[in-house]
């Protein structure tokens, strides 16, 4: 039997000749018992509500924390991985750049070598060109000394081998 504090409040007593009538009195005591057990009984509910509350919210704080712990774990991870990523990526590049600047200065050489073979072979023929041409011209004039030209009727020249013409 539920009851408001403005039920009790509103019960109005009876007077009698020595105070109040005391079957009003203990009905309203008893009244007032029910009304105060069914208080304490939703109390004690409501405590045991809140309790339950209290543990399933320290649990989700005890989660919340875990998670924003995952979270920054996770998150210096990813900005520790990109970093050595970063470093592993400049690493590569120097050495790379390294390995171009050899790799051009390998060519640079080769060619250089290459050059100068092409240049010595140059040189070599020309060289041979004039010892072949004064070779010539030497045998020319010793062929001009011991053969005279005679022309013919063609007006070409011809040269007397050892034949005795």
């Amino acid at each position: 039997m539920k009851r408001t504090p403005i039920e009790i409040r509103e019960m109005q007593l009876k007077k009698r000749l020595l105070g109040y009538d005391v079957h009003e009195v203990e009905a309203l005591r008893e009244f007032a018992a029910e009304a105060l057990e069914d208080a304490f009984a939703r109390i004690s509910e409501l405590d045991e509500q809140l309790r339950a509350t209290a543990a399933r919210l320290s649990e989700h704080e005890k989660r919340e924390s875990v998670l924003r712990d995952a979270v920054t774990t996770a998150q210096k991870m990813a900005d520790d991985l990109r970093e050595a990523a970063r470093k592993e990526a400049s690493l590569i590049v120097s050495e790379a750049r390294g390995k171009a600047e050899e790799l051009t200065a390998r060519a640079h050489d080769r060619a250089m070598r290459i050059q100068d073979e092409i240049s010595r072979l140059d040189r070599r023929r020309r060289e041979l060109c004039a010892a072949l041409r004064s070779t010539l011209d030497y045998y020319r004039r010793l062929i001009d000394e011991e053969a005279p030209a005679e022309r013919d009727d063609a007006g070409q020249f011809e040269l007397r081998f050892l034949s005795g013409k």
